[in-house]
This record gives C-alpha cells, sequence and structure tokens, in this order.
C-alpha cells in the first residue's frame, strides 16, 4: 500500500496551500508525535474562517479541557496578531491558508473583534460538553427532564456507593444467594478489592451486557453454573472404577520407598470411603497432581515400576481422571462465581441508575448515550440538526485516535447529511479529524486503535460515493524530537516484538524525520539495580532512586547546556515518567529532596491517603470521640501537636484513664502545653462552627499551616487547599456536620490533578506516561522499564458476560485460551505506551531499571531499548549503552551547542573508551591525509568543508529512508527535507547536486535491487581484530542467496580514478569482521560513487573493476 505523502513543508511565496487546509476538503490526518498535529488543527479552524465559515457552523471536538482551552488560545492569539500585522507579514500567514488576497486580507484584519462580538463565540468543546449543551437545548426530544443536572465524578462514585451498599443489604433472595457464595469463598478486604476490580474492568469494555448469562457461561465452559460441586465431581469421577484400578496395588505401592508408601496411605483412605465428597477428593489430588493441576512427573519409583509395569498404567490412568475432573470442579467455580458477581453487579447498576434518577442527575457516560439515542431517533433527529442554527457545516475532532465507538456513534450521527449527496448547499459540508494510531494509550477509556483505520475508511467511502474531495495527509516530520532520539523510536518500531500495536494496521509507519537541521541528541541505556542476594537488605527500587536523584545533580551541578534551548539545564527541563503509580515515586521523591533537588511530585492523589490529610482527619476524629486514644495519638504526632516519639511515650507510659485525660493532667509542661491548648479550644468551638470555619482557623488563623509546610513541604499547601474546599463544598451541599464530613471523605476518592502543562514552578517533574500525553521535555528519564505486560484484572468480559479469573492454580484450560485477547492488547497497549514516553524527549532520553525477583522480562522496555541500542551500534561503558548524535559529521558544533566547560557533552574521558574515537584502524590513521585529500574539497572550491561534508551527510540519510517510500511520494519527501536546511548550510547548487544524484541512483536499472526490501542500510559493525577494536558502519548489506554485498557510499563530487587504499582497507575489515558470522557466504566488497551512480568492486588497496 503506498504510504500518503508528508504534509508540511517550508512555504514561500511560490508555495500553494497547505494539505489538510482546504476548506472545501475533508481530511484525515495521520500525524506522529511532535509533527505539529495542534497546528495543523488551528490552521483548518483559521482557514475555514478566513473562506467565510461563520462561526456557529464550525464544531471543533476535543479529548480534554485542558485541549480546548490550548486550541482556543492559539486560535485567538493567531487571530489577535493577525489583526496589527503589517501587509508583508500577514500576507506570509496567509498564503498557506488559502491565498493572501486584498478580500482574505481584509477579512483577517476583522476576524479578531468579529469572534469577541459573536454571541456564542467558537465552538471549541471536548466531546462531553457538547453532549451536556445538546441535551439542555433539546431535553424534551431526549426524553429527559428539562432541569437536570451532571453528575460530577465525586457525585456519581457517592451515588455507586450507595448502590452497593444498598444491594449488599437486599432480601433479594437470588442476590442473597449470590452474596452467601460470595462471602463464602472470599474474605471481607479480597471481596471488595474484586467488586470494584469489576466495575473498573466494565467502564473499559462499553459493551452491551448479556441478557442470557447462563446461556454464555454453559456455552463458554461446558458446565450449567446452577449445578453444584458434588454432581460434578461424581458425574466426572467414578468412584467404583477407582477402587477396582487401584485397590489391587494399594498392598504393592507399600513395598516401595517412602513417597509410594505416602501415596499408598492417602489413595487407601479415598478409597475405602463408601461415597467420598468433594473435599475427599480435593485432599487427594495431591496423590497425582501438583499444586498447578498438572500430572506429577513421578507416579511410582523406578523399582517398583520396573517390577509392575501395569501398576504404573493404573496409576497414570487415575491420575488423568482426577485432573479432568479437577478441571471440570475449576470450570463450575469460574462459572458459579463469575454468575455471581454479574448479577450482583446488574442489581447495582439498576439501583444506581435509579438513584440517578431520583436525584435527575446524568453522569458522563449518559451523556454520550442520550445525546447518540437524540441524533439516531428518526422521530426528531431532522429536526433537532436544523435547530442546531441551521446545521453544523463543519466538524474537526482532534486526538481521533481516543475517539471510542459511542462517540464515533455520536460524530457520525452529526455529519449523517454531509455527505449525503442531496444537501442542496452551495459549498461542502467537510469532516476534518487528526490523530495517531501509534499514540491510542485510551484502552481503558474504550477507545480501541482499529477504531482510528476503520472510521478513517467508513469516511473515505461516504465522501467519495459522494463525489466530495477527500485528503489523507501524513505528518512524519518531528519539530520536538532530536535526531538520536528519533533513531531509537524507528528502530523500536521496527522490531518484530513492538510491530503489533505500534505500527499502522494496514502499512509500515514512514520513519520520523528531523526537523532540526543539525544533527544531535542522545540516548542513555543505564545498568540494572540488580535485586539483592539472600544475605542482602536493601532494596532495589530505593538504590535505584538514589543513583537517579545522584546523576540529576550531577547534571545540574554540571550545567550541561540543552541543544533545544542553549540554556544551561534547570530541574523544570527534567521530566521522569513511570508506568503506573506504585512506591518507586515515593522513593524517587524523596532522593531527589534529599539532594536538594526540588520537585513537583507525582501529577495525580488520592486527597485522603495523603498523611497531612490524615492528621487532619485524626483531629476531626477526637473532636468527635475525646475518649478515643489512637486519634488524638495520630494528632499529637502530627504537626498539630509536634510531640516527639519520646513525648508521646511519656504521656502514655502508665497513665490512667484515657489519653486525653493524661494530656489534661499535665497541660503545664512544656511540650504538652499548645496541643492542649488548641485541642481544648477546639473541642469548645466544634459544634457551633461549620468544619470549614473549624480548619481554616487552625491552618491560618492559627498558624498550622507553616507547621505542615516545615514537615511536608511547600507542596502541601495544594493539599490543604483542596481539602477545604472540600469541607466548604460538603457545607455547602450536606450541611456542616463534622461526623458525615469524614465519613464521605474515607468512603470517596478526591484525586487531585496537578496541571504539569502550565507548571510555571522550576522543579522536577514526576508523572505517568498517561499524564505526560501532550508534554514534552528537553530531558526525559523513563525509571520503571523492567516489567512486562501481565494482566493484573480480576475480570474480563466475554460475549457481555464478567468472567472472574481465578488464580492460576485454579485455571481451567479453557481460561488459558480466553486470556489471549486481553494479554495481546496489553501488549500492544504497552508497546504504543513506550512510543508516547520516547517522543516525549527534546533532546535526550536515559532508561533506567531495576530488576525483581522475576528478573528482567524480554518484553519489556527495557529490552526493547537494549537490543535496538546494540543495533544501532551503541558503544558501551561502565555498563551502559549511549547513543549519542552531539559528536556531528557536518564539524564542529556551534558555540550554543557545548556546554559552559567548553567540552562536548560526550566527553572521551568520562563517557567512552579511547579507541572509539581513533579511526578505524592505527594503519589507516597513517592513509589519513590520502583519505583527506579524496573526501574533502581542495583550497579554491566554493564550498567549505563542512558544508561538503553535511550534503554528503544528507545524501547518505536520504538514501537510508527515501526508497522506502513509494516512488510518487519521494519528490515531495524530498524537498520538504532539503528544505529544512538553509543556504547558509547547504547551497542551491548542492540541494540542486543531491536531487539529480537521488533520481539517478533511485532510477538506475542496475542499481534497483541495492535499494530494495532485501537491502538493509546503515548496519552498525563492531569486534576485535589482531587484538584491536573496531567498530563502524556499512552503508548497505545485501544478502544475493550465497553472496553477501558490503555496499559503501562515497559522494565525492569527482570520483578519483582509483579506489584510495585507506576505503579498500576499510572494506577490508569490514569483510573480516562479517566472514565468521556467514562463512557459507562468498562477501565482496563495492564502493558506490553517488555523484555519478557508478558502482566499483573492491578486490583490495591497489585493484578495482567498473560495475556499472
Amino acid at each position: 500500500m503506498a504510504a500518503s505523502p508528508p504534509l508540511v513543508k517550508r512555504l514561500d511565496e511560490g508555495d500553494v496551500r497547505s494539505p489538510g487546509t482546504d476548506p472545501h476538503k475533508s481530511a484525515w490526518v495521520a500525524a506522529s508525535a511532535g509533527t505539529g498535529k495542534t497546528k495543523i488543527l488551528t490552521d483548518r479552524v483559521l482557514a475555514l474562517l478566513l473562506s467565510g465559515v461563520p462561526l456557529e457552523k464550525i464544531l471543533c471536538l476535543t479529548f480534554t479541557k485542558a485541549g480546548a482551552t490550548e486550541m482556543l488560545d492559539r486560535v485567538m492569539t493567531r487571530l489577535a496578531h493577525w489583526a496589527i500585522m503589517d501587509n508583508q507579514a500577514l500576507a506570509t500567514e496567509l498564503r498557506p491558508l488559502g491565498g493572501a488576497t486584498p478580500l482574505h486580507m481584509t477579512r483577517a484584519r476583522t476576524l479578531f473583534s468579529e469572534l469577541l462580538d459573536h454571541p456564542t463565540g467558537l465552538t471549541l468543546q471536548t466531546l462531553h460538553s457538547f453532549c451536556q449543551s445538546l441535551l439542555q437545548r433539546f431535553p424534551l426530544e431526549a426524553g429527559l427532564s428539562c432541569a437536570f443536572s451532571i453528575a460530577d465524578e465525586g457525585t456519581a462514585l457517592d451515588l455507586l456507593t450507595q448502590a452497593q451498599e444498598e444491594t449488599l443489604s437486599t432480601s433479594c433472595p437470588e442476590i442473597h444467594k449470590a452474596l452467601i457464595r460470595l462471602a463464602t469463598a472470599f474474605a471481607q478486604e479480597r471481596f471488595q478489592e474484586l467488586f470494584e476490580s469489576l466495575f473498573q474492568s466494565r467502564q473499559q469494555e462499553y459493551m452491551r451486557l448479556t441478557d442470557e448469562p447462563l446461556k454464555v457461561l454453559t456455552h463458554t465452559f461446558g458446565v450449567d453454573p446452577r449445578r453444584t460441586s458434588q454432581d460434578i465431581f461424581e458425574e466426572s469421577l467414578s468412584h467404583a472404577r477407582l477402587q477396582e484400578t487401584l485397590v489391587p496395588f494399594l498392598c504393592f505401592l507399600e513395598t516401595g520407598g517412602k513417597e509410594d508408601q505416602d501415596r499408598a496411605r492417602l489413595l487407601a483412605t479415598y478409597l475405602e470411603k463408601g461415597a467420598p465428597q468433594v473435599s475427599d477428593f480435593l485432599d487427594t489430588t495431591k496423590a497425582f497432581l501438583t499444586q498447578d493441576g498438572e500430572v506429577r512427573a513421578r507416579l511410582l519409583s523406578k523399582a517398583l515400576a520396573t517390577s509392575r509395569p501395569e501398576c504404573l498404567e493404573a496409576l497414570e490412568r487415575a491420575a488423568h481422571d482426577f485432573k479432568k475432573t479437577l478441571e471440570a470442579l475449576h470450570s463450575l467455580q469460574v462459572a458459579q462465581h463469575s454468575l455471581s458477581f454479574f448479577q450482583i453487579y446488574q442489581e447495582v447498576t439498576q439501583r444506581y441508575q435509579a438513584l440517578k434518577a431520583d436525584k435527575n442527575l446524568l453522569d458522563y457516560d449518559d451523556l454520550i448515550e442520550k445525546a447518540c439515542l437524540l441524533l439516531h431517533d428518526p422521530a426528531v433527529c431532522d429536526w433537532v440538526r436544523y435547530k442546531m442554527d441551521g446545521g453544523i457545516d463543519h466538524i474537526l475532532v482532534d486526538e481521533a485516535q481516543d475517539t471510542n465507538d459511542r462517540q464515533w456513534a455520536l460524530i457520525s450521527a452529526l455529519s449523517e447529511e454531509f455527505f449525503s449527496g442531496d444537501s442542496g448547499k452551495t459549498r461542502p459540508s467537510t469532516l476534518f479529524a487528526v490523530g495517531d494510531v501509534k499514540q491510542s494509550i485510551y484502552r481503558f477509556q474504550g477507545a480501541m486503535p482499529a477504531l482510528f483505520e476503520e472510521m478513517r475508511s467508513h469516511f473515505t467511502v461516504r465522501a467519495r460515493r459522494a463525489s466530495h474531495d477527500w485528503e489523507d495527509v501524513s505528518l512524519n516530520k518531528s519539530y520536538r524530537s532530536s535526531s538520536a532520539v528519533l533513531a531509537l523510536v524507528d528502530h523500536v518500531i521496527d522490531q518484530t516484538r513492538a510491530f503489533t500495536g505500534v505500527r499502522s494496521l494496514e502499512s509500515r509507519p514512514l520513519p520520523h524525520l528531523c526537523a532540526k537541521p543539525i544533527p544531535g541528541g542522545q540516548v542513555c541505556l543505564w545498568p540494572l539495580a540488580l535485586r539483592p542476594d539472600a544475605d542482602d537488605t536493601h532494596i532495589p527500587e530505593k538504590e535505584l532512586a538514589k543513583e537517579i536523584a545522584a546523576s540529576v545533580r550531577h547534571w545540574l551541578e554540571d550545567k550541561r547546556v540543552l541543544e533545544s534551548t542553549g540554556a544551561p539545564l534547570e530541574p523544570q527541563d527534567i521530566m521522569i515518567l513511570i508506568q503506573r503509580r506504585h512506591a518507586f515515586v515515593g522513593h524517587l521523591t524523596r532522593a531527589l529532596r534529599d539532594e536538594g533537588i526540588p520537585v513537583a511530585g507525582e501529577d495525580r492523589l488520592i486527597l485522603e491517603t495523603q498523611l497531612a490529610v490524615q492528621d487532619l482527619m485524626a483531629l476531626g476524629r477526637f473532636l468527635l470521640l475525646p475518649q478515643d486514644d489512637w486519634s488524638l495519638a495520630c494528632c499529637l504526632k502530627s504537626p498539630l501537636g509536634g510531640l516527639t516519639d519520646q513525648d508521646l511515650e511519656t504521656l502514655c507510659v502508665g497513665r490512667e484513664g484515657s489519653l486525653w485525660q493524661a494530656l489534661c493532667a499535665r497541660m503545664d509542661e512544656v511540650p504538652f502545653q499548645a496541643p492542649h491548648t488548641l485541642l481544648s479550644d477546639m473541642l469548645r468551638k466544634v459544634d457551633q462552627i461549620s468544619v470549614f470555619s473549624l480548619y481554616s482557623e487552625i491552618l491560618y488563623a492559627r498558624g498550622y499551616f507553616k507547621a505542615f509546610a516545615a514537615r511536608f513541604g511547600a507542596d502541601v499547601q495544594e493539599l490543604l487547599y483542596e481539602f477545604l474546599m472540600l469541607a466548604k463544598q460538603d457545607g455547602q451541599k450536606h450541611g456542616s456536620c463534622l461526623e458525615s464530613f469524614l465519613h464521605r471523605l474515607s468512603k470517596t476518592k478526591n484525586i487531585l490533578k496537578k496541571d504539569f502543562a502550565n507548571n510555571t514552578l522550576n522543579q522536577v517533574r514526576i508523572l505517568t506516561v498517561h499524564g505526560a500525553k501532550g508534554l514534552q521535555a528537553p530531558l526525559v528519564i523513563l525509571a520503571d522499564t523492567t516489567k512486562a505486560p501481565t494482566l493484573k484484572e480480576s475480570f474480563m468480559w466475554h460475549d457481555g458476560m464478567c468472567v472472574w479469573l481465578p488464580p492460576r492454580e485454579k485455571e481451567p484450560p479453557l481460561m488459558r485460551e480466553l486470556k489471549k485477547k486481553p494479554l495481546a492488547h496489553l501488549e500492544e497497549d504497552a508497546n504504543r505506551l513506550l512510543y508516547v514516553a520516547l517522543t516525549r524527549a527534546q533532546d535526550e532520553i536515559h532508561v533506567w531499571g531495576w530488576e525483581n525477583s522475576q528478573g528482567v522480562k524480554e518484553k519489556s522496555w527495557y529490552r526493547l531499548v537494549e537490543e535496538s541500542l546494540m543495533a544501532l551500534g551503541s558503544p558501551q561503558e561502565d555498563g551502559r549503552l549511549l547513543l549519542s548524535h552531539r559528536l556531528a559529521s557536518v564539524g564542529a558544533l556551534p558555540a550554543p551547542l557545548r556546554t559552559q566547560n567548553a567540552r562536548d557533552d560526550l566527553d572521551q574521558k568520562e563517557t567512552a573508551p579511547s579507541w572509539l574515537f581513533e579511526s578505524l584502524t592505527r594503519e589507516n590513521d597513517r592513509l589519513s591525509s590520502q583519505t583527506q585529500a579524496v573526501t574533502e574539497p581542495k583550497e579554491g572550491k566554493t564550498h567549505a568543508p563542512d558544508s561538503a561534508r553535511l550534503r554528503g551527510t544528507v545524501l547518505h540519510h536520504l538514501l537510508e529512508w527515501l526508497p522506502r517510500l513509494a516512488p510518487d511520494a519521494r519528490t515531495a519527501a524530498l524537498e520538504e527535507h532539503l528544505n529544512t536546511f538553509e543556504d547558509a548550510l547547504l547551497s542551491s547548487a548542492q540541494k540542486t547536486q543531491i536531487r539529480a544524484s537521488i533520481d539517478a541512483l533511485l532510477t538506475h536499472p542496475d542499481l534497483q535491487r541495492f535499494f530494495g526490501a532485501d537491502a538493509l542500510q546503515e548496519v552498525p559493525l563492531s569486534g576485535i581484530l589482531d587484538g584491536t577494536p573496531i567498530t563502524g558502519r556499512i552503508d548497505l548489506l545485501l544478502q544475493d542467496r550465497d553472496d553477501l554485498l558490503i555496499v559503501d557510499f562515497k559522494s565525492t563530487p569527482v570520483p578519483p580514478a582509483s579506489v584510495p587504499d585507506a576505503y579498500a582497507l576499510q572494506l577490508h575489515l569490514y569483510q573480516r569482521l562479517l566472514q565468521p558470522l556467514y562463512p557459507d557466504h562468498r562477501i565482496t566488497t563495492w564502493i558506490l560513487w553517488t555523484s555519478t551512480g557508478t558502482l566499483v568492486q573492491v578486490h583490495g588497496p591497489a585493484s578495482q573493476e567498473v560495475a556499472a
């Protein structure tokens, strides 16, 4: 399938409209990370406005509120600039958007004021916001009350908790039976965990529940869940047949070793029972089966088996019957537990819906569902579309890869008449969507990556059937990341294991192009923090946290200069990414603070789990019940009391009565006076003032906020503010009652999310990869990279039915088959998450990890990056793999890219062995003068040596990726790449030479095989010959049956009459390094002179022949 041509190139006065911005064409944009997705979306909106489209005819749907805000800000900023720009600057801005005629320029200058004066403004909303406004305009048509309200996350969770509590106390016999079954199988804490997991897994699927759960379970597991385990046991295992098979051998088993005797006694106890129960069977399974339910490797000692082989055969038959019976019981247990949970889930859901209806509330899922039903209702949908300001003519969808099926159904309904062909409109309605399937990481919200391609095909077909113009656009030039980062990203994508879920469903993604004219950046893989030995007590996570913090401190003290900004590295330039929140984040935060590094902490906190909030809750519990010694002890140890462990011990030991009485008895002593005064005053006021006033007086009027900040750091301010706001909102909503406030606070997850997108504090940021979506940083650290995707959920959904996932030892065989699909999804999601993590970096990526008790999984991020760096020829020292493009082949780097100590960031003495920076061999050093004479222009030439090197580097780079594109896409991609180089770096004449060389090489009939799919470009090579380390890179390697061809590209403008010995020696060394790897192949070496398209075979330092 031919790849779509790249989209954006730098436009000058001779260029035309940028693809994707024509307001008369629908467009689908696949935009890789860092390629300007938000810019093209903004340009599309501006192009529509310039073409005269009214504001109310445009609907722009974004994934988040932050995205909508950013979009609106960009549009308003551009329009404000247009209003005051001079004519020449304005014409330059407008030309890519449709032209710079006087009419366009006049309209551009008035759009800002028009937008300000418009009663509704530009409709730039999230899907949920749009649905809310739609339903508020048409409540009767949607079957809703005119006074419905929106249940926020906290309110929805409160209602769900209430529905759960009502279900647990229900008298319904069926539900009661299901609860009893689960209560006998699980402890209370485990049951609550499973219940929460069930609702979380349901949110991921967005599927309709089955109306026939019994039928689904019976068909899936081959057993009716209404049957009893005793029925299944008796049906699966014939006791009489077992007695007939095994009883004759019991005495014989007694003559064997201890293992045989133990088995004999166990079987004798079981077989003498007239009617064994399931419990008897389970006690006996260890005679035949392992804990995992597999038949034991040895059922009989070797001596007995040799003496009576028929005994071994009898035991093997019995073991097979036991295994089959145990699997049947496991299938029944899974079916029964799944049915019980499903029944309870249905009951909770019904009660939850009833509670929302009673309070006239809609949650966020209801907004999408009700809007979809409204726009698909044939009785009212046409009327609704007509009344929406005469209809929406242009829909723009941001983050299309994260849009789920319900949301696409809504968009399809809104655009139903766009491609009908008989709308009667003077200009066509258009749909514009932008996204990247490689960045689809919200499966847990129902986003399916396959939908991106399915919906593109769907709308493409509809548009073409209606004879509407349609444009597919690909963006693959990164304006964010350095060439080293992009080299790693491309190689990770190309790996087989990372292929699934990252590449497009139909075609190989285009390689990322770096928009920065000078190569740069680096990627470093650091050694693992190893798991401790048996007698070692250190924790690898803590050790790794300390190592990362020490490295960050060293970087900051070294004042290394960033390539992307030209300024010294600051804490705010560092972003640390984790896959999921766990204890390591706490270790890392503490380690950074111990090194004196400002850190912003986590991006998402559960308020009631934070120590500062727990201290305030302990105070509240004491004020409600002064006899609560535990709460008082917590309060006294907190910043509110300020007591030490020794103070508290003095107060507690030997006391008579409660802890509060002991405090009152010693209130005149110095350490106890201040806390007693505070608590006494609050006990008098607790029934007289509101909860908000109570805590406000403590924190601010009495100055205890400073005490909290002194102990927990400045970040506690946000926590305390959020706590006070919750107290105020709770009082407004439920009335001021301290007891009810604390109860609701403990039962509800109050999540505090930090907005790092607008963070202006100079702090290191620690985020999950999901939280970092849309953000970037000059230096990115991937910290937890050693775990492979594992299915941790307790439920999966199958045919609209929840299926309980038992422990591995209780899995029926079919369960392992059912889990393959969700496991495959997890691996795909992890691959896409890695892509998002890597592409957050502008300059550098540093990858760390720790080894746990199970080692490092092969499908972990650490291994994927390690394999890529090794394949890219990254040198290793002190256990690190380093890929650096900072020592660029274009000559010395400009001064702003050097560190302040006037040395290269890749210092030979610190980061790499000395031989890495030597010529290919010592002998080659002697020939360097001859090589230089060939590769560099003579004095008097018009191009500087650096410029000539750059021309060769660009040509090599183009030959690496340009042949992968379809022939009709190469010209546009070539021009786009060449236009990134200013004339000062690459002259027009040199660009012309490059164009001619590329065209001659890629169209030469004798050279086609060298640029086909079987050829490998830029192959790294390293080894030791005669005791000397050798490192290099083969420009092109081609295997042709039993031949292996090594081809070196040389871009010398005028090829020499004979191949210099330095070149011949270089290829000879490559040949010697490869020969042991390909002992059965004939290896030949060649030079391709790119300026003339001449291919020369190199036999030795002094001979060659022309081949093409």
